[in-house]
């Protein structure tokens, strides 16, 4: 962490809006146990010694000895990166979706953004899915799904013939919930499955220092500060292209590690020390797009707000710099970013195929895992998460990124 203060001009805006989460701190039993279960990146993780911290800064900035000794304080963290967050001493239920209206309508943001922390190597096989869209008229009918689940996640538990959920086996148990066949008569009829309601909440909100990346002028700042000035932040973001812009940042806002990495851990920090009492960004697991008319905002989806506010935790005295490697997302013809070339329509975009590439690497690997025998079952899955003809359209293409999925 480096000992420094920027006194800069921020565009800040008040945000007005609906505001769509799960509460943990609402949760019964069952629904705790369902959700560490299904998604068991979400929870902390063992911290790393010093002594690696320490040699993966030489890595950083070289073999400099004592240079970095003296302006740097090395602590590891106990959990994983939330983005944004500017370290783990911001308290927790602090990320929502941003949804249009009271419904929850977040453009499927904050399904994808937790259907990201599954596994594919904890044989706990699920899919999750949000009561504001469309449900399988099949799943609706076996579990019951009516007015009393909606606003609600449904996290679905299968196992296939060859496939066991030893998960199954503890709702059973513990919570005297079994398996249900939804598909009994049907080809794959043999696919058990047990459902959990996972409640949230949509509340309006009014937040008054807030940047807002959704703003142009918002942009072109945090670009500016990132790309060009580079004496705000203590990393930065270089393009060999002249033209570049907010869009060519992209993906290092949207980089593919959970919780992002050192530069958005670096500017969440940065803006918490600077007042900022909130942070909207774009989700790294939808499809945001933001279009604008005459240099107005006319429409936005698939956009996340981090809540900075909380008097009981003080302001961090330090610009913080994460040594955590950092992915950017891999766009390009699929996904990709759309941008207009009409006039009026200037600093318009729009991403295509981030959700579906997260599925599909999802999926790549739990394939590898099942088995090609469980070919049905894996079907079955995209079956429960829709958007099926899409998907198979996105999966036919050659662009899928690098890296894997846990």
């Amino acid at each position: 962490m480096i000992a420094s203060r920027k006194n800069v001009d921020l565009p800040l805006t008040a945000f007005k809006g609906y505001l769509k989460q799960v509460q943990g701190q609402s949760l019964r039993a069952v629904e705790w146990v369902a959700l560490r279960a299904g998604l068991p990146h979400f929870w902390p993780s063992p911290s790393v010694d010093e002594a690696s911290l320490r040699e993966r800064a030489k890595q950083v900035f070289g073999e400099r000895p004592g240079e970095f000794e003296e302006g740097f304080l090395f602590t590891a963290q106990t959990a994983p990166n939330r983005r944004f967050s500017g370290g783990d001493d911001l308290p927790r239920q602090r990320y929502y979706s941003i949804s249009e209206d009271a419904l929850g309508s977040d453009s499927m943001s904050l399904m994808s953004e937790m259907r990201a922390y599954r596994s594919v190597k904890k044989s706990v096989l699920c899919t999750l899915l949000d009561t504001r869209y469309s449900i399988p008229k099949f799943l609706a009918e076996s579990f019951g799904i009516g007015q009393t689940q909606m606003r609600s996640m449904l996290l679905v538990f299968c196992e296939g013939p060859e496939l066991h959920n030893p998960f199954l086996e503890e709702l059973d148990l513990h919570f005297r919930i079994g398996r249900r066949y939804p598909l009994s008569g049907e080809e794959d009829g043999q696919m058990g499955m047990a459902l959990i309601t996972i409640p949230y909440q949509v509340v309006h909100a009014e937040i008054p220092r807030v940047f807002d990346l959704r703003s142009l002028t918002s942009q072109e700042w945090l670009f500016h500060a990132v790309c060009i000035e580079r004496g705000i932040f203590p990393v930065h973001v270089s393009f060999d292209n002249p033209r570049a812009s907010f869009t060519d940042l992209l993906p290092w806002l949207m980089s593919m590690e959970l919780g992002g990495g050192g530069l958005t851990e670096a500017i969440g920090r940065w803006l918490r020390r600077n007042g900022v009492d909130a942070l909207i960004y774009p989700s790294a697991r939808s499809d945001p797009f933001a279009i604008y008319l005459n240099g107005a905002a006319v429409k936005s989806a698939g956009w996340c707000l981090v809540d900075y506010r909380n008097p009981h935790v003080p302001v961090p005295d330090h610009d913080l710099f994460d040594l955590s490697v950092q992915t950017p997302f891999p766009f390009g013809k699929s996904p990709r970013v759309v941008s207009w070339q009409q006039p009026s329509l200037h600093g318009s975009w729009a991403t295509e195929g981030v959700r579906h590439l997260y599925r599909y690497r999802f999926y790549k690997e739990l394939e590898d895992v099942v088995g090609a025998g469980n070919h049905k079952l894996l079907q079955t899955l995209l079956r429960l998460e829709g958007e099926f003809d899409d998907f198979e359209r996105f999966s036919a293409s050659s662009e899928h990124g690098e890296g894997t999925v846990d």
